[in-house]
């Protein structure tokens, strides 16, 4: 302890101001600058005894960190109101906020000041208040009465316990270097947890650039262990989505050794302080999370649990509208809020490896475009049996994978969380539940972005097309998606007379049959091997479809043609065509010319054939329907509303 003589009579005037502005804090160390203690926290790790206090010059405060060697502790512990000497300090930034670390060592000044010097506030930059102000240090002035109170022992509950037998009084010098305010490598404790939020960093200002972080955040979401093994080796990796009270989001991910040693530990809605990991940038196309980076963890990082905090979110939602889903592109995440307009039953499907998995189908809608728009959700695994919604219910579903195949459709797992949107309290929610409550009357005419819905037959909003633009763009969409189909509303022009537009089928298979024996009327498939004389009559007409801005001709195969020969029987062409008379020529013509200026809705294929080495587009047509006006125009509107501006 300093002896009276030595003891200064003032905090040092402007001692925070002065440090804060110094370009160069390096070349100010011989400031040497008195504070008072305003508050200690400890803050410990296993094996290194840490503190946290406010150091005050009775005019504006700073944050220190304190770390004293575990085998050098000191005979006095340092408390509130303490007046205490720097001798060398660093400047380190954390959470935004300028620290102060003794690296030299600072020497106790007195410890019988019983209150509070001045009134300190956050030092902000440019302010000229109370800049003359010097404040005067309240010592005792009867000194027994302070050799009676310093032989009293301040220890701070989890510091070592003082030598009690020592009788040396003399000045403590605390060891504080730089080096050993790093982190070292052993595990840290997990009965010790952080708990000073100022010394946390944001996970907004985390990036490759700075590596000394240390966060604090809610595991929202656990992902199952991946296991992989090929020819370059075998392993494993845990997933796992960190959320902190700032309502930022990031993912962060565990190789190996460190999923050992992390995975029994951590626990989805749980609090943990989180260091020592590495950040990347981020695959936006394996995450929902708006962040560009993400965090990698190994079996030296340290993660400690520590108590809840009301103050962290347990989900948050980045939701995209289904008028937007088209132009993101296959294979990302998406977070969906939507109202359930069918739901399908659980069903078993057969996985290529033998497994068995469980899959439930909905269709969910948004009112993102006029009249709305909606798309099939097909839940997989245990979270299709887990949990099962009603028609009309909002729903709000975090990481749903974009597929491309005929159409776009959404897939969730084991590892995309579901759950009533109307417990969550979104604006969101509330807005889709007032415009469902009018849109639920006519739910088969919202458009759906799944091609192939049989369930409801309704055609792919993105797909609809007019003539010109089949023409145009057929090429271009084969190179990128061979399962490319369109959707027309078109007249028919002419249907091609033809004496082969019936053929006979195969009862089994299908396929064509061959005339075996006339006189027997048998026909043999050569696929299946079996001869008949049954064989099925079926259609396979050329059409020209026509809708005002083109034509193009169309192959239509089975059942598909009846709408377009007016539900005739193909057994009824056939035998006209078999009727080789003129009488029967002129019925042909006549019935075939009644089919013409009939206008149907047809699901339109493109594909590339070759023939002698020449190329040629062909249009196979399917799914045909009677032609609604009504319908083709509101599709016709809804599709220009793809070009808007998303609403806000």
């Amino acid at each position: 302890m300093s002896t009276d003589a030595n003891r200064p009579k003032y905090l040092t005037k402007n001692a925070v101001k002065t440090i804060l502005d110094a370009p160069d804090y390096k070349e100010i160390q011989d400031l040497k600058p008195v504070f008072q203690i305003l508050s200690v926290k400890d803050i410990s790790h296993k094996k290194s005894i840490r503190d946290r206090i406010q150091l005050s010059d009775g005019v504006h405060k700073i944050l220190s960190i304190v770390k004293l060697k575990i085998n050098s502790a000191p005979e006095q512990a340092y408390k509130a109101n303490d007046i205490v000497r720097i001798n060398g300090f660093d400047l380190k930034t954390i959470s935004n906020k300028q620290i102060l670390l003794p690296s030299n060592n600072f020497d106790i000044i007195a410890t019988d000041i019983d209150t509070q010097i001045g009134k300190p506030k956050e030092y902000v930059e440019g302010e000229d208040e109370d800049m003359d102000f010097e404040a005067e240090i309240p010592y005792k002035n009867n000194p027994e009465e302070r050799k009676e109170e310093s032989d009293v022992e301040m220890k701070s509950p989890n510091k070592p316990t003082p030598c009690k037998n020592s009788a040396s009084k003399e000045e403590i010098k605390l060891q504080v270097t730089e080096a050993e305010m790093e982190d070292t490598k052993e595990e840290p404790s997990p009965q010790k947890s952080y708990e000073v939020d100022d010394a946390y960093t944001p996970i907004k200002t985390v990036s490759p650039l700075n590596s000394d972080w240390i966060i604090k955040a809610r595991v929202s979401k656990k992902n199952k262990v991946k296991e992989w093994s090929n020819s370059r080796g075998s392993g494993k990796l845990l997933n796992i989505e960190l959320i902190d009270r700032h309502g930022t989001q990031i993912q962060a991910t565990f190789f190996n050794k460190a999923v050992d040693k992390f995975e029994p530990m951590i626990q989805e809605d749980k609090v943990y302080i989180f260091c020592k990991g590495t950040v990347k940038v981020a695959n936006q196309k394996f995450t929902s999370i708006k962040n560009d980076y993400c965090l990698t963890f190994s079996h030296l990082s340290e993660i400690t649990q520590t108590e809840d905090d009301t103050n962290i979110s347990k989900n948050v939602f980045h939701f995209t509208k289904l008028s937007e889903v088209s132009n993101i592109g296959a294979g990302k995440i998406i977070d969906l809020i939507g109202v359930v307009t069918s739901v399908g039953d659980v069903n078993s499907i057969s996985l290529k490896d033998g497994r068995q998995k469980d899959k439930i189908d909905y269709e969910i809608a948004d009112n993102s475009i006029d009249g709305g728009m909606r798309v099939t959700v097909s839940i997989w695994g245990t979270k299709a049996t887990s949990k099962k919604f009603s028609v009309g219910q909002i729903i709000a579903i975090k990481d749903l994978k974009i597929s491309t195949f005929k159409g776009v459709s959404l897939n969730g797992g084991d590892n995309s969380f579901l759950c009533d949107a109307t417990q969550l309290k979104l604006k969101e929610s509330s807005e889709l539940q007032s415009w469902y409550r009018t849109a639920k009357d006519h739910v088969n005419d919202i458009n759906s972005l799944t091609e192939g819905n049989q369930a409801s037959g309704t055609p792919s909003l993105r797909n609809v097309r007019l003539i010109k633009e089949i023409e145009e763009n057929s090429n271009d969409d084969l190179a990128t998606d061979p399962t490319v189909r369109y959707y027309i509303n078109a007249r028919v022009e002419l249907v091609r007379n033809d004496s082969k537009m019936v053929y006979m089928a195969c009862p089994s298979c299908k396929k064509k049959m061959t005339e075996e024996d006339t006189s027997a009327s048998t026909y043999r498939c050569e696929k299946c091997g079996m001869s008949t004389s049954n064989p099925v009559p079926t259609y396979i007409i050329t059409v020209k479809f026509t809708d005002g801005t083109g034509s193009i001709w169309t192959r239509i195969y089975g059942d598909n043609a009846l709408p377009i020969m007016g539900n005739t029987k193909p057994e009824e062409v056939h035998k006209m065509f078999a009727n080789d008379s003129e009488e029967s020529n002129v019925e042909i013509r006549n019935f075939l010319n009644s089919l013409n200026f009939k206008e149907f809705s047809v699901m339109v294929k493109p594909s590339i054939n070759s023939y002698n080495g020449q190329e040629s587009l062909n249009y196979h047509g399917s799914n045909v329907k009677t032609y609604k006006p009504e319908k083709s125009n509101h599709f016709l509107l809804q599709r220009l509303s793809l070009f808007e501006a998303p609403k806000a």
